[in-house]
């Protein structure tokens, strides 16, 4: 994408916003009700996946943990943004 780019700076630029909001969406989340509990349960038990080498499990347990971010920051988006 970036070598495909007419504008490599508006491009960098375009990424570096993004990555700043993400950066903002994540550190905003952690204070949402429960959030940050939530995130270190399912935390522990992919540290334990990945312990055990069970990479499924793993991968499902990542997946978990962006839909409950997903579904808690679109819950609590007015307070977000």
């Amino acid at each position: 994408m970036y070598a495909a780019a007419a504008n490599p700076v508006l491009l960098k630029k375009f990424f570096g916003t993004l990555a700043d909001r993400v950066t903002v969406l994540a550190r905003r989340s952690v204070y949402l009700p429960e959030r940050a509990e939530q995130g270190l349960v399912v935390y522990h038990a992919l540290i334990a996946a990945f312990n055990r080498g069970d990479v499924e499990e793993a991968a499902r347990l990542k997946q978990l943990n962006l839909r409950q971010s997903r579904d808690t920051l679109l819950h609590y988006e007015d307070f977000v943004r």
